[in-house]
């Protein structure tokens, strides 16, 4: 993989999360991570997997603002 490569992936990864946090679109912001992945959020108990990472950002959506 070249640097160019590896510049368009990582711009276009930035590009979706930023709309996804944008909209509030836990899809999409669930669907950039692995089916093993963890989020680990300062005091928070660890977001293990897809499927959590998915309802942990919904959850997180219905309390703010778009």
């Amino acid at each position: 993989m070249t640097d160019e490569t590896i510049d368009s992936e990582l711009r276009r990864f930035v590009v979706q999360y930023e709309v996804a946090w944008a909209t509030h679109d836990a899809d999409v912001l669930s669907g950039l991570f692995t089916d093993d992945a963890d989020i680990i959020s300062g005091p928070e108990p660890r977001v293990a997997g897809r499927k959590a990472i998915r309802e942990w950002w919904a959850a997180y959506f219905e309390h703010v603002e778009p």
